[in-house]
């Protein structure tokens, strides 16, 4: 094998390298992608990728058995070592892009997820009113409060306290699927739905009877657990505020009613 061959065959080997680190890094992005299209598309990249490795190694290994190679030999491994480089790290550029993505999604929803519960939190739930009060659709807001929930601390220790938080927002969000939960603080929780006012006061009372009926068990005992409500919808000229102010003032008007109930905001 002459200085050239030899040259030649470097090159065609690194550059079939470059083509297997550049397929390792489209298969792992196959892992990564979520949506099925795209996923798709990784695969098929992927498997040309492999096929074109296999016939890449199978002429590296040729040009090496070569007795008398092309004149040209030089000039073509540089340029396909130039090729397999540049497809390396246009793959390496596109699974760090979609990890920054995922990474960002990720930190998206942790802000906006409250820990405790895994529901919305009080941001997510400040969104979801401001696009209510732009939305020109009927907006309602359900207020949720746990009713004498000092009482479940004192009596159990905060950790039954949390317990029943997490079982609140669980009853809740199985008796009312399709909408958005959000735990706006403490022991209030809130739904934010495109309904009318009437529609949500009777969503709020199946709630109501859910939390009522499905006690919380602990060390095999049964907690038993109500909330109160608070209903206001979105009127002409109303902002965040005001609609709040009105559906806090409905959930204490449950309150001292009795509690156990829904009130709906004059």
């Amino acid at each position: 094998m002459d200085a050239v061959q030899a040259y030649a065959v470097s090159l065609y080997a690194l550059s079939l390298g470059c083509a297997v680190f550049a397929t390792c890094q489209t298969a792992a992005m196959t892992r990564l992608v979520q949506a099925p299209s795209l996923r798709l598309f990784w695969y098929l990249v992927t498997a040309v990728s492999g096929a074109v490795e296999i016939l890449h190694a199978a002429f590296t290994v040729r040009l090496a058995l070569l007795t008398s190679p092309p004149t040209d030999i030089a000039v073509s491994a540089t340029i396909m070592l130039g090729a397999g480089g540049i497809f390396a790290g246009m793959a390496r550029f596109m699974r760090a892009s979609i990890l920054d993505v995922q990474q960002a999604a990720t930190l998206k929803q942790l802000a906006y997820r409250d820990p405790l519960t895994e529901i919305g939190n009080r941001r997510a739930f400040d969104t979801s009113m401001a696009e209510g009060e732009t939305s020109g659709r009927p907006t309602t807001v359900i207020l949720f409060d746990v009713d004498h929930f000092k009482t479940y601390n004192d009596t159990h220790g905060h950790e039954v306290g949390d317990l029943v938080l997490k079982h609140l927002a669980r009853v809740i969000a199985g008796t009312a699927p399709g909408y958005s939960l959000y735990r706006v603080g403490g022991e209030e929780f809130a739904i934010v739905a495109p309904i009318r006012q009437d529609e949500a006061a009777m969503l709020a009372n199946l709630c109501r009877a859910s939390i009522e009926l499905v006690p919380l068990l602990h060390m095999d005992q049964p907690i038993h657990i109500t909330a109160s409500a608070g209903v206001a919808q979105f009127r002409d000229g109303d902002t965040v505020s005001t609609v709040m102010r009105r559906a806090d003032q409905a959930l204490y008007a449950a309150k001292r009613a009795g509690r156990n109930r829904v009130v709906e905001a004059a």
